[in-house]
């Protein structure tokens, strides 16, 4: 009775994980189908506990939310097409990275081009900022300024001397 009651338990904790987690696809589906398995492993004479019950449906719901919120998502981005157009730069850019052809660009709609049907201009990321001769350098630039935020100073050059023990004469011998 012990292990059936922990099965069902587990169903709920993952229902309630998989919907906390409902805006990442892989997590919620993965969490949702381990509500269910759990809940089905946890029945006792085809019947299910509350618990069980309640974190299956928990799964279900975060697993279909998600699935959904992701479709209508990729639905957005595939018939707006300035989105369209700024994904595929960038997957673009991905790909010829990493080396692998342009065929993978599902943004790409098949024209050879990422033009902007309403403007006939491709989006540039550097977001008209023209003092940036590249997307790399302007992404090493927000990596510089975020740097400098959070720790007050240049990442590749330590402006600042690393602070050092106290010496035993100015301490008198006391640890400070």
């Amino acid at each position: 009775m012990y292990h059936k009651n922990s099965m069902a338990t587990a169903s709920l904790i993952f229902g309630i994980l998989a919907v906390l987690s409902g805006s990442v696809f892989i997590v919620a589906v993965g969490l949702g189908a381990l509500s269910v398995l759990c809940a089905l492993l946890s029945r006792t004479d085809r019947h299910l506990s509350g618990k069980s019950l309640a974190g299956m449906l928990a799964g279900i719901f975060a697993a279909v939310s998600s699935c959904s919120m992701t479709a209508y998502s990729f639905y957005s981005v595939m018939h707006n097409p300035q989105a369209r157009a700024y994904y595929s730069q960038i997957f673009s850019t991905l790909l010829e990275q990493y080396g692998l052809p342009d065929s993978y660009n599902f943004f790409d709609d098949g024209s050879g081009s990422t033009s902007d049907d309403q403007s006939g201009t491709t989006p540039d990321l550097n977001d008209g900022n023209d003092n940036h001769q590249s997307n790399e350098d302007y992404f090493d630039s927000l990596y510089d300024d975020y740097f400098r935020y959070f720790y007050g100073a240049d990442p590749y050059h330590e402006e600042t001397p690393a602070p050092s023990a106290p010496s035993v004469d100015s301490s008198q011998g006391d640890f400070i």
